[in-house]
């Protein structure tokens, strides 16, 4: 089958539209400009790129005038929560003009001054912008612009805006992706118009001030240089209020940058740091050390592997209460949730460490991949976000090994006498890629077959309803295709083309194409494999047939397609004991079908075949039986494990064939290590069981082999966290199914969930739980909901669903609560009930929001009385979750439609048919 170019991906992508229209239209997209003229019976497509300049233009940039420099001055009012400030901006003009653009955005503008004349004509009737035209046409190549502005602190989590914790304590702090430094200060605020800036912020002597950069400089504000320059804004700023209190910090100038990516901080914080490293805290500083460490190690590694020292004079990692997204890569200044980034041995699941290590390491990766180079438009930015997650795990690989390696970088802070919880202690105890494998690869192949995530580049967004947005599927799918396009090139290469990327677009911008070109060296043919994923949407199967390898479309609820077909990189392990890594492992590139014999040079088996080795790959697996993959489950490497069960329990949805030969491998879990492996099981049983209900006694059985021999460990002693993970899993199954198992109260706290478990289970004492629950973190939040949720008593199960209509519980966690609740296979027809009869009333109570939402979607999944439930909500108005309502019912038909067929086969799957 030939190669399909990027043109012919977008046609099919059209083709797929169906759009009904009967004349020739143009429609102008982010990055592309095209015309569909209308013949009968189909379009023609006539394509043509926009340069991200040229789309800079269309939003109303002259591109004629650009930034060189800010000096940014602003000065923070924190008893009335407001800012004023001052920005001289350094123009450079290409050629001749008399009008430009600026982005300000909720700022009052008192003044403007070009070239320190008064600007007269502004015009700011576009929201968002500033409109700004000269006397006549400035002929010089270089001018200086000055805006007086003052604001309100945005009481969003965007622009700079303030958040609370403890008793009554402030903190102001900026969140300027993607277009939102327009509501700080006036700017460009485009990625491409790069500047350098220098920074100063007067704020109360008690706070501290951080910023992308050190400090150059601290004096008291009053009588000072910049309070005249600030109050001499033609009277607008006089007395603005009293300034004996105040300091002016004074930033060492940022490196030409773009303006999402500016940042400032100002609180009280407490900081430990390392060389030019600091995480900041809003309490203890030692619950920033294990960020520390590993954020030392990351920034160590990834100067190596870019083999480029670290942009700037110092880094540091922030926690802030209100953040947007858990992290914010700003440059040099990296901002996390507050509780994302800090640890505390004695009451977090030690889960944790792999959040704040993922989190760390993807901000720190940015700082060359994102911020040193940038993306030229927005809709970019999932190969930028993509290329983060994936580094994570790879920096995380690397200290894993360098542990195991007895060559452990051991940090030495001047911050911690006689250190410390984390001193000789691991720091990565578990496995990266097996995590990366479980929460990207799955998770964007989950959604992409499902048909609920766009492709990656999509030209044809304008056609459709909604507006494109980047979802973590995004990156998740990002991420994996980076994975793969990796072990295509061999890491070797892969690291040498990166390096030279970043290198060669260092403090300037790059396209998606322009990354493409450097990543495959120009390689059209390679290129063009890459396009084919990016521009798709869905992913392929590779089947072994006899002796063929077949390549089909998985979509939308795994059945299967010949629709489309990808350039698949698919790695093949010969199982032969008897030769070499390197005998056995063979890359081939798979367009639609293909003979084994033509792979290899030797004859092979056909029942030995293990494909996708290593799980590099973004494409489902599947074996015609007999097949010695099945067969030798647990000898497998632990990656291979991974792999084969995930694909197994993915294609078993409607589908009893493959719902058995994955129930044969659960039951092959009975000594098994891994955490990520035994996982994927106890997330198929527990799904095979909700969809069962009452008759699903063969999944208790595979519980109770899995567990019974398995739980005879200390509860208290901690172990590292890859056993202790295990063990979670393991009696979490055993709690649920009523295994006996006695856990004392001063268990670790990674067996906390199933303690309070069986100790609500025994007492029922719901006020006790409640009081644990609003004194306690958010983790530990939700297993107390959990718990609460598996009481055997009906009487208190009641009591506990009555909590919805409470305000007892916060309503961001009632979704939580719901989906515990319709796990109790028990009294789940109550609960469904309850919701139905109630509907009105908790939509009222909980409002029209995502979380309510999440709520309707998780009921309407689970239904066995479809009819009874459509006629009660008739009763009820819910025209806004008709779609959801609509999406639910078809997944809930479908799991009642696999029931019948498992009922009808119940002889073909018990687990003892071997």
């Amino acid at each position: 089958m030939t190669e399909k170019n990027s043109e012919q991906l977008i046609q099919e992508s059209l083709d797929s539209l169906r759009i009904d229209t009967k004349k020739n239209i143009k429609i102008d997209r982010e990055n592309y400009e095209f015309e569909l003229d209308y013949l009968p019976g189909k379009f023609k497509l006539n394509l043509k790129k926009i340069t991200p300049q040229n789309r800079a233009v269309k939003l109303g940039y002259n591109l004629d005038v650009v930034p060189e420099h800010y000096d940014l001055i602003i000065e923070l009012d924190s008893e009335n929560d407001r800012f004023r400030g001052i920005v001289t901006i350094d123009l450079y003009f290409k050629s001749e003009s008399d009008k430009f653009m600026i982005n300000a955005e909720e700022l009052c503008i008192s003044q403007v001054l070009f070239e320190n004349e008064l600007i007269k004509s502004i015009d700011s009737s576009r929201n968002g912008n500033l409109d700004i035209t000269l006397c006549e046409p400035f002929k010089k190549e270089r001018a200086k612009l000055q805006i007086y502005f003052d604001a309100e602190i945005s009481k969003s989590n965007f622009g700079f805006y303030l958040s609370t914790y403890g008793k009554n304590k402030k903190i102001y702090s900026t969140y300027f992706d993607a277009e939102n430094a327009r509501m700080a200060f006036p700017c460009f605020d485009h990625p491409i118009m790069k500047a350098t800036f220098e920074i100063t912020i007067i704020a109360d002597k008690k706070f501290d001030v951080i910023s992308n950069m050190p400090v150059e400089s601290e004096h008291m504000f009053e009588d000072s240089n910049e309070q005249k320059i600030l109050e001499s804004g033609n009277g607008v700023f006089v007395d603005y209020h009293n300034s004996v209190n105040k300091k002016v910090v004074k930033f060492r100038k940022l490196k030409k940058t773009s303006t999402y990516l500016v940042a400032y901080a100002i609180g009280q914080f407490n900081r430990i740091s390392e060389g030019i490293i600091s995480v900041y805290s809003l309490y203890d500083a030692k619950l920033g050390e294990y960020a520390l460490k590993i954020a030392v190690y990351v920034l160590d590694f990834f100067v190596e592997y870019f083999n480029m020292p670290f942009p700037l004079e110092k880094l540091d990692l922030i926690g802030i209460p209100r953040v947007e997204s858990a992290v914010m890569q700003n440059w040099g200044m990296i901002t996390f949730r507050h509780d994302a980034l800090m640890y505390d041995r004695e009451t977090y699941h030690m889960t944790k460490k792999i959040s704040i290590s993922d989190l760390v390491s993807r901000g720190i990766a940015h700082q060359w991949f994102g911020n040193l180079v940038t993306t030229t438009r927005w809709d970019d930015s999932w190969l930028y976000s993509g290329f983060a997650a994936w580094a994570a795990p790879l920096a995380c690989d690397a200290l894993k090994k360098s542990q195991e390696s007895n060559h452990t970088t051991e940090i030495s802070s001047t911050q911690i006498e006689n250190s410390s919880d984390w001193q000789n202690k691991n720091l990565i105890d578990w496995e990266p890629w097996l995590r990366f494998i479980s929460t990207h690869t799955e998770k964007y192949m989950r959604a992409d077959a499902n048909n609920i995530l766009d492709p990656l580049e999509d030209p044809f967004q304008a056609f459709k309803k909604k507006r494109y947005t980047l979802t973590p599927s995004h990156i998740s799918k990002s991420a994996a295709l980076l994975r793969m396009f990796e072990n295509f090139l061999t890491p070797s290469v892969f690291q040498e083309r990166i390096s030279q990327f970043v290198q060669d677009f260092a403090l300037s911008n790059a396209t998606i194409d322009e990354f493409f070109t450097v990543l495959f060296d120009n390689n059209e043919k390679n290129i063009q494999l890459a396009y084919s994923w990016i521009f798709k949407k869905g992913f392929p199967s590779v089947e072994q047939v006899g002796s063929k390898l077949v390549q089909s479309q998985i979509y939308l609820n795994y059945d299967l397609k010949n629709e489309m077909y990808w350039p698949t990189p698919v790695q093949i392990r010969i199982l032969d004991p008897s030769k070499t890594d390197e005998e056995n492992v063979h890359l081939i590139q798979l367009n639609c079908k293909t003979e084994l014999s033509q792979l290899f040079k030797d004859p092979v088996d056909e029942k030995c075949i293990f494909l996708n080795d290593g799980g590099v790959g973004c494409f489902r697996t599947r074996y015609k039986s007999p097949s010695k993959v099945h067969d030798i489950f647990e000898n497998l490497s632990t990656v291979n494990r991974l792999v084969l069960i995930n694909d197994q329990s993915a294609l078993s949805v409607n589908c009893v064939p493959c719902t058995k030969l994955m129930l044969k491998l659960c039951d092959k879990l009975q000594n098994e290590q891994s955490y990520e492996v035994l996982n994927i099981g106890k997330g198929f049983l527990l799904e095979i069981e909700n969809i069962f209900w009452g008759q699903n006694e063969f999944i208790f059985e595979i519980v109770r082999n899995m567990v019974k021999h398995r739980l005879n460990f200390d509860f208290i002693k901690e172990e590292p966290f890859e056993i202790m993970h295990l063990r979670s899993s393991l009696l979490y199954l055993a709690v649920n199914h009523g295994i006996e198992v006695s856990i004392p109260e001063n268990c670790h706290n990674m067996y906390r969930a199933s303690y309070y478990i069986i100790d609500f289970q025994k007492h029922g004492d719901i006020r006790k739980y409640l009081k644990i629950y609003k004194k306690s973190k958010s983790n530990v939040k939700y297993d107390i909901l959990l718990a609460m949720t598996k009481t055997q008593d009906f009487d208190v199960y009641k009591k506990v669903v009555d909590l919805f209509l409470s305000d007892e519980i916060k309503e961001k966690h009632k979704a939580i609560l719901v989906k515990n609740a319709l796990n109790h296979l028990k009294f789940k027809k109550y609960f469904i009930n309850y919701f139905v009869d109630n509907f009105t009333e908790l939509r009222k109570k909980i409002g029209d929001t995502n979380h309510f939402k999440k709520i309707f979607r998780y009921v309407t999944r689970t239904l066995e009385d479809i009819r009874g439930f459509k006629e009660k909500m008739l009763k009820h108005e819910h025209k806004i979750y008709k779609n959801t309502l609509r999406k639910g019912i078809k997944v809930s038909k479908g799991r009642l439609r696999f029931r019948k067929d498992y009922l009808a086969d119940m002889a073909a799957i018990q687990p003892c048919d071997k």
